[in-house]
């Protein structure tokens, strides 16, 4: 896939949107997916780099943020509705990928003009253009200046068995803990909850929150981005994410949604 800087574009649509107070997206981690679904195996359109900007367009998703595609995303329409570079039917989809059978992303209106980059199999490949939207994970982005109240309790979807298996599965090894973990049944999973403490690697691909004046008082265990997780080890947090549940463990295992530095 054609590459250009992202951060340039982004921070040009961050200025053109300035004076309407759109919100935008600031990714926090390295490389990380935009896909065409909020969804771990929808199609993978391009990667962000730590500091990129994007517009927010959906906020509604637990898990996951509505953006705006920046310039290096491809996306598709068929050739047989368009027309010296407009379109020609009412509403026409616009698809992740030259196939039908590949993901809508947007909708275009009668007339609406299109930035053509190529042809393949009766498909164009074009700009992204007014209408379209691309998911971001919430592990790896947050909304800018967006306040840091505690998020309501909400139950995860139908991914969260997934999630909560990666969860367990990520505490095989680590010394302090059973090498078998299996989900508390009794307790609701994947919930949005606030924790503050002080973040300590206990090994392998888990952190917990300690007490920062007892630091053998466990708070919680956190299993978040390596490299965010490694930069912010030692340090004081405010941890808002969604929490799982073992049998045999007082603590919970916590997925990072928004990580505050402590004041």
């Amino acid at each position: 896939m054609k590459k250009t800087g992202i951060g340039l574009i982004t921070l040009m649509l961050a200025a053109r949107v300035c004076a309407e107070d759109v919100p935008m997206v600031v990714v926090t981690g390295d490389r990380v997916s935009l896909r065409a679904e909020p969804e771990l195996n929808s199609v993978l359109l391009d990667r962000t780099m730590e500091g990129d900007s994007l517009v927010l367009i959906d906020d509604a998703n637990a898990e996951w943020l509505g953006v705006f595609p920046p310039d290096s995303v491809d996306l598709w329409v068929h050739s047989e509705f368009i027309q010296d570079g407009k379109v020609i039917p009412n509403r026409l989809n616009v698809r992740s990928g030259p196939s039908l059978s590949h993901s809508v992303v947007g909708v275009m209106e009668k007339n609406q003009e299109l930035t053509i980059r190529g042809e393949a199999g009766g498909w164009l490949r074009i700009a992204p253009p007014q209408g379209t939207v691309v998911w971001i994970s919430r592990q790896y982005a947050q909304i800018a200046g967006a306040e840091n109240e505690p998020a309501a309790e909400m139950e995860l979807d139908s991914s969260a068995p997934s999630e909560m298996n990666n969860v367990m599965g990520s505490s095989t090894g680590v010394a302090e803990l059973p090498q078998t973990l299996s989900p508390d049944t009794e307790k609701t999973q994947g919930q949005q909850i606030t924790l503050s403490g002080l973040l300590r690697p206990v090994g392998g691909l888990l952190y917990k929150l300690v007490n920062p004046d007892i630091e053998e008082l466990s708070i919680c265990y956190v299993r978040g981005n390596t490299q965010q997780m490694k930069k912010l080890s030692g340090q004081e947090l405010t941890i808002r994410g969604r929490a799982y549940w073992a049998l045999n463990l007082d603590q919970p295992f916590v997925v990072p949604v928004k990580i505050r530095l402590s004041d």
